[in-house]
């Protein structure tokens, strides 16, 4: 074999392993949990190539004829999303990548800023939402740059297009890759563009509907076309299950349903 395409879903695990307790995820089993969620899953591609057989799985029963199949489990330690995919390629890391709790260390705050020549905000441990929930109206203003970390072993800056040009935020992430050497080099330095966030609640949303109901309409087309834009992009031009104007109608109904409108 010359050639293999690993497809990876990324955040879907099936079981813990046996160390999960030592990194918080004790009786961790995302896709079986959400199957017992939604009432049990459809997937016949999937159930039919083997999925069923792995583990016992809420409405995706053994395969009668299963490709070949199992589950992984990692040999490093640490649980991060690049290490991982390295492992999956014959890269085994000897020891676990290191994280950041409490932000990132002061000399590498520091650095960064001198060699990008723009202030640091947040340095912190959250996700990306609260990141710029939290930064997002004071990078605005500074155009400072919003780093934060999660629970991997990642540094992520963030900026909006409009104050921080693309070009100019990857430089900065190449600076930060150069500057995270030795203890602190890290698994991945990633970039985020999408800073601006539009938060409301579920009683705004109603509020919202209740007063101009051909805003629900108005949304649910927004999203049914960016959908079927998506679809064609995967199908490559196959026939899709009605296209933008039948998923309209489909995401308006269930709108009306959760907002009681």
């Amino acid at each position: 074999m010359s050639r293999a395409a690993v497809v990876v879903l990324d955040a879907c695990g099936v079981g813990a392993a046996d160390d999960a307790a030592a990194y918080g995820d004790a009786g961790a089993d995302t896709l079986g949990h959400l199957a017992e969620a939604v009432g049990g899953l459809e997937l016949p591609a999937l159930g039919a190539l083997g999925l069923g057989s792995i583990a016992p799985l809420a409405g995706v029963p053994p395969a009668s004829a299963p490709a070949l199949h199992g589950r992984l489990h990692p040999v490093g330690p640490g649980k991060d999303s690049t290490t991982g995919h390295w492992e999956l390629m014959g890269v085994t890391l000897a020891r676990r990548p290191p994280t950041y709790p409490g932000g990132f260390a002061p000399e590498v705050v520091a650095a960064l800023e001198q060699v990008t020549g723009r202030g640091v905000l947040g340095n912190a441990q959250c996700n990306g939402v609260e990141a710029i929930q939290r930064f997002g109206a004071e990078h605005v203003r500074t155009g400072e740059l919003i780093v934060y970390t999660s629970q991997d072993s990642v540094m992520q800056i963030a900026a909006h297009v409009d104050v921080v040009a693309p070009a100019e935020l990857y430089e900065a992430c190449a600076a930060a890759r150069a500057l995270m050497t030795g203890e602190q080099r890290n698994a991945t330095i990633r970039a985020r563009t999408d800073v601006e966030v539009l938060e409301m609640s579920r009683n705004g949303f109603t509020e919202l509907f209740k007063s101009h109901p051909d805003a629900a309409a108005q949304m649910s087309e927004i999203i049914a076309a960016r959908l079927s834009q998506r679809r064609e992009l995967l199908d490559a031009g196959q026939p899709t299950d009605g296209g933008a104007r039948g998923r309209s109608s489909r995401l308006l109904a269930k709108m009306r349903e959760i907002f009681d409108i």
